[in-house]
C-alpha cells in the first residue's frame, strides 16, 4: 500500500505510487497524522506518483483543508499533468496556487 512519508527535518510529505479507492482512506488518515500538531506551511511532493485520479484529489483536498484550517499553506510540488487537469476541471485550481 502507498503511504505518504514525511521527509526528515522538513515540512514535506512525499506521496508516491498509486492512490486507489481501496487505500485512499488509509493514505488520507496517515497523512493527516503526519500533519497533526505541526502548524505552518507544508509541501506535498508528487514527483513519484504513478497515477492520478479523483481519489488522489480528494486525499490532497483533505490535507489542504487540514493545513489551511491551522493557518498554514499547502503547496503541491511536481504535480503530474493528469492530476493538474483533474484539479482544474474540478474547480480546485486554488490548490495549485
Amino acid at each position: 500500500m502507498t503511504q505518504p512519508e514525511r521527509l526528515p527535518g522538513r515540512r514535506v510529505l512525499r506521496l508516491s505510487g498509486e492512490v486507489g479507492f481501496e487505500q485512499a482512506a488509509a493514505v488520507c488518515e496517515h497523512g493527516l497524522s503526519l500533519l497533526e500538531g505541526s502548524a505552518g506551511d507544508w509541501q506535498v511532493e508528487l514527483q513519484d506518483l504513478k497515477s492520478a485520479t479523483s481519489v488522489t484529489v480528494a486525499v490532497l483536498l483533505t490535507w489542504y483543508r487540514a493545513v489551511t484550517s491551522n493557518g498554514g499553506l499547502l503547496q503541491l510540488q511536481s504535480v503530474p499533468e493528469r492530476l493538474r487537469a483533474i484539479i482544474d476541471v474540478s474547480g480546485l485550481s486554488f490548490m495549485l496556487d
